[in-house]
């Protein structure tokens, strides 16, 4: 199977680019489209809209013609002009019978600058049995054809990195039968990640719900939900930064069990306008997601979410009243800091994941100390995203995390904040500092600002013999001074 995917891919991929020059986005959207009119009618297997709890009655009589199987070997002029005036009309059309189908091909549109290539493309996707992949190849298949147009080369539209994902996950720890939200889900891959994990525990899935202002972006989404056997019908073209009303795609504030999130970093532009999260206006995208975040959270919810390291010590109202809140109003139980570009490919930025939760009267007492860690830098090597884990000490870093949940989050490991340290000391990885310490110096929370200081001088000396060395240095130095100015006034 994956010998036949391998082979498969650069065929799509040469075929699409054909059809769409230069444009990486219009390929990677033909490419997301035609596999989603194959998912719906798979001809090895259930359609993906049972696997995924629909009715097939699209289909139903008259409509029988736009299933894929009767028009996919069509000659090239007569199957673009099918796809285009009836098949993407019809298929956006269906508003009241599937709405998230509706909304998925509403304005959709297929390239029709080499007829010939798109036919080529739909006969390569028609030979892929997509009902016999399991998730793990069926993402496979989606990400290596992006790659392959060039979609991941485009500026913002980076995906966030598996290594990243993983990491989110694990520190969130969704379970089943949980509401999930990714306020800026990209392509949902840490949905389907977040969907793996809590499958992985047994019992229910969770319920998915991703918000995407791009429709570019949510067909890509749709379709790697869908090609996993994921459902498909909480993922939304909606901004989050625009909800005035305080309504997260259909959920009332304080309503998520788990909110997952990789945002963009930077100001909104300013066709997009000030961006509004509850009573929060603000340009900087991190601040307002990071407050959609802790909004969203119910009683003994849990968030993950990276941010660009200043919001953690930037004095201006907006991140001091955010950093407030996330020490005072919610359990703060970890800052993990990234080294610049291990993490986060698209950015230099160094940034780091923030873990909190809002606090349960049923979880007992709340954690007094907050866990500052800081991953080594490692070592990147070009197409060896292996090892990435074991090069910046993270799977260490993730075994104390595990220990520090079993204990309840109230003792971190590490060293007490800004402890000072023998001379030749290694620069620890871990430290912690109390709240109460943190809120008196203005709730900075940059994880430098907390480290432990390793000594410029031995601690083990004896502090008598280091005084009269410094007595001897002064009065040696306060001789010389005294015979450079007997000099001057001669």
């Amino acid at each position: 199977m994956e010998q036949q995917l391998s082979s498969t891919i650069p065929a799509i991929a040469a075929a699409v680019r054909a059809s769409t020059p230069h444009d990486p986005v219009a390929a990677a959207e033909q490419i997301a489209i035609l596999l989603y009119l194959k998912l719906l009618d798979a001809e090895d297997g259930p359609p993906a809209s049972s696997r995924e709890g629909r009715s097939p009655a699209i289909f139903a009589s008259q409509a029988e013609r736009y299933r894929w199987r009767h028009w996919h070997h069509l000659p090239a002029t007569d199957l673009v002009a099918f796809l285009t005036k009836e098949v993407l009309p019809y298929m956006g059309s269906l508003e009241k019978e599937e709405p998230a189908i509706a909304g998925f091909f509403r304005d959709a549109e297929l390239s029709s600058k080499d007829q010939e290539a798109t036919r080529r493309a739909v006969l390569e996707i028609d030979a892929i049995p997509l009902a016999q992949l399991d998730p793990a190849t069926a993402g496979d298949l989606l990400e290596g054809l992006l790659a392959a147009v060039g979609w991941r080369e485009v500026d913002g539209m980076y995906g966030t990195s598996p290594v990243l994902r993983n990491l989110l996950v694990r520190l969130a720890d969704p379970r089943p039968g949980e509401t999930v939200l990714d306020p800026a889900m990209g392509a949902a891959g840490l949905l389907a990640d977040a969907a793996r994990h809590a499958q992985e525990e047994g019992g229910a899935a969770p319920r998915l719900l991703g918000l995407e202002v791009s429709r570019t972006m949510l067909r890509i989404a749709t379709v790697n939900m869908a090609l996993r056997g994921l459902p498909t019908e909480g993922l939304r073209r909606q901004d989050a930064l625009s909800d005035r009303e305080g309504n997260l795609g259909g959920l009332t504030p304080g309503g998520v069990d788990v909110v997952l999130c990789d945002p963009p970093f930077g100001p909104r532009r300013l066709d997009e306008g000030v961006g509004v999260s509850g009573s929060m206006r603000s340009r900087r995208l991190e601040a307002l997601f990071l407050d959609v975040a802790m909004r969203a959270l119910t009683e003994g919810g849990r968030a993950a979410i990276v941010v660009p390291d200043g919001v953690l010590f930037d004095p201006g109202p907006a991140h001091v009243e955010l950093r407030r809140a996330l020490v005072e109003e919610f359990d703060l139980l970890c800052v993990l800091s990234m080294t610049p570009g291990r993490f986060r490919a698209q950015t230099l930025l160094r940034s780091s994941v923030l873990v909190f939760g809002r606090p349960s009267p049923s979880y007992g007492p709340r954690p007094k100390r907050i866990w500052f860690h800081q991953l080594a830098g490692g070592t990147r090597r070009r197409g060896r995203p292996d090892g990435l884990e074991d090069r910046t000490g993270l799977s260490d870093f993730l075994r104390n995390w595990e220990r520090h949940r079993e204990r309840g989050f109230m003792d971190p490991p590490g060293l007490p904040a800004e402890a000072i340290l023998d001379s030749g000391s290694r620069q620890p990885r871990s430290w912690w500092a109390e709240r109460d310490v943190i809120a008196d110096s203005g709730y900075r929370l940059d994880a430098q600002r907390w480290a432990p200081v390793v000594s410029d001088w031995p601690l083990d000396d004896d502090p008598a013999e280091l005084a009269a060395t410094a007595s001897r240095d002064y009065r040696k130095l306060a001789e010389e001074i005294e015979a450079l100015a007997t000099a001057i006034g001669s």
